[in-house]
């Protein structure tokens, strides 16, 4: 029989609206925060790794990521609207984004009413979807976890619908796994996360129903056979990348004990005994599982990639607070109030729900217009700007990024290197740095490896063909400081001949945060004189 849903005797009309202000209010809040705040260093770097792309760059060989290439087709493609539209890069990346994730919260109220019979339940689940997917991404609005899980949510939630004994037909279901499979392969790991839906539906699904493949599961499938015929025809420069980043960027992994004690893994066990003290024959409860399932990949997902960063768990984040929202929106679909006093506690559970949901997406906004180390930005955008830099390098390994990403995106400053960091010699150095005995010695040019030389050189190449007006150093930490050690950079490059003479034309001039600028003096040059 047909769910009916909407109807007069089960809904009321004002938790109806204290839900939509609150969705409207969510969203214009972090509106207002996205578009004053800077744009994410990692979306800023893709931004700038896609525009050299279309302007000819060959991607990983003239400009190097350590991230598969799909953030950089959907870059592209944000990047060619801003051009072809004379708008500003970043606004125009941050609009996508966020217009996308508005799409999504409307796609999962349409697959949210195949799971609940009351509006009020529907419009409490999309509610809290609005601040997951908008606000709670905080400064990391638009990283590659942000887009992944704007991009794979309609597919769990139509797996969940799945389980409700109400598919989808099999033509939208087939576009929705189309859609998620780009999520999934975002980064390889995400495909644990593919993994946990799946299982999860299978699980709760009633063993008459039960189809070991459905139409978005090829739809998946189809994306990423799609997606791997690609990379290698399109960029295929990237698998030799890859395996070069196998080798050496375990250097910014986080030790074990630090993983173990995050708070996502006391989460997870609490979150699991919640659900079996409901009955998973409710098809609410089996959609609330469906949730915990991708929230579990993502979750390990994150721990594989050993990091411990906190946008590494933003995904597992959001499927887990889906979860809860879903069984908060099943006790009131199953409890429908009847009598006055049912009715009002009904709205006072909205109201305080809207208040604390609102409350912290005030608190999330601050986060996002100025988060730790946001003074870093200005004082580097400011130098830029007063020393007239039209060229600049960032050498650090202790700082990957940022600030150097974002205040390229905005400043009139070309970046001169091929890498956005030295991301790689904490890993080529890691044996060195663990000791934690003094200064970190570096090898001489021959004692490297071929990769180390490698690196070595390309650094050198890129700055001797465009040398930077503003050259940003990170010095290493005096011994006695506690902290990550790093290599004396200037002394490691300069065993180049090449780049000794450059540097010689450089004048130290301001130093911000644990960084110091040097400026060109003259016209410098690597060649002799």
């Amino acid at each position: 029989m047909p769910i009916q849903s909407h109807s007069s005797d089960v809904d009321d009309w004002l938790s109806t609206a204290l839900l939509v202000t609150g969705s409207l209010a969510i969203a214009g809040i972090t509106a207002a925060a996205v578009a004053a705040a800077w744009v994410n260093h990692d979306a800023g770097w893709y931004l700038h790794m896609a525009g050299a792309w279309l302007d000819g760059a060959v991607p990983y060989v003239d400009v190097i990521d350590t991230n598969p290439p799909l953030i950089l087709f959907i870059t592209a493609l944000i990047v060619s609207l801003a051009r072809a539209l004379h708008l500003p890069l970043p606004a125009t990346f941050k609009f996508v984004v966020f217009a996308a994730a508005g799409m999504t919260a409307l796609a999962c109220a349409v697959l949210l009413k195949r799971i609940f019979r009351t509006r009020v339940a529907v419009l409490l689940v999309v509610t809290t979807l609005v601040f997951l997917l908008l606000t709670l991404a905080g400064a990391d609005f638009g990283q590659r976890e942000h887009i992944t899980t704007v991009i794979a949510l309609p597919f769990v939630l139509a797996a969940a619908s799945a389980t409700a004994e109400r598919p989808l037909r099999a033509g939208p279901d087939l576009a929705l796994g189309l859609l998620a499979g780009l999520g999934f392969a975002m980064k390889p790991h995400f495909l644990v996360a593919w993994a946990g839906t799946e299982l999860a539906a299978w699980a709760v699904t009633a063993p008459s129903d039960r189809r070991w493949v459905r139409p978005a599961s090829i739809g998946v499938a189809i994306s990423l056979a799609a997606y791997v015929v690609i990379v290698t025809t399109v960029t295929p420069q990237y698998f030799t990348v890859a395996a070069e980043v196998a080798r050496v960027y375990g250097g910014l992994n986080s030790n074990m004990s630090a993983l173990l004690s995050l708070i996502d893994l006391r989460v997870w066990p609490v979150t699991l005994i919640t659900l079996f003290m409901f009955p998973f024959r409710d098809r609410r409860w089996r959609a609330a599982f469906v949730a915990f399932g991708a929230a579990t990949g993502f979750l390990f997902a994150a721990l594989l990639q050993a990091k411990g960063w906190p946008y590494h768990l933003y995904p597992s984040r959001v499927f887990m607070g889906l979860c809860f929202a879903l069984l908060a929106g099943g006790l009131l679909d199953a409890e429908r109030p009847r009598t006055p006093v049912g009715v009002s506690m009904q709205r006072f559970m909205v109201a305080a729900m809207v208040a604390a949901l609102g409350l912290t997406a005030w608190r999330y906004a601050r986060q996002t217009s100025s988060p730790s180390g946001i003074e870093q930005v200005y004082a580097l955008h400011g130098i830029v700007v007063r020393e007239r830099a039209e060229a600049m390098a960032v050498l650090s390994m202790r700082t990957i990024l940022f600030p150097a990403f974002p205040v390229v995106n905005y400043a009139p400053v070309v970046w001169v290197m091929r890498h956005h960091s030295l991301w790689f010699l904490p890993g080529l150095y890691a044996a060195e740095i663990a000791r934690k005995l003094g200064d970190v010695p570096y090898r001489n040019l021959a004692e490297m490896s071929a990769l180390e030389r490698k690196y070595f050189e390309q650094v050198v190449t890129d700055l001797c063909r465009t040398p930077p007006r503003l050259l940003v150093i990170e010095p290493p930490l005096p011994a006695d400081r506690l902290g990550p050690r790093s290599l004396d950079l200037l002394g490691y490059y300069s065993q180049d001949a090449r780049f000794a003479r450059l540097w010689s034309a450089y004048q130290r001039r301001d130093s911000f945060g644990p960084f110091v600028t040097y400026v060109r003096a003259a016209n410098a040059s690597c060649a002799t004189q």
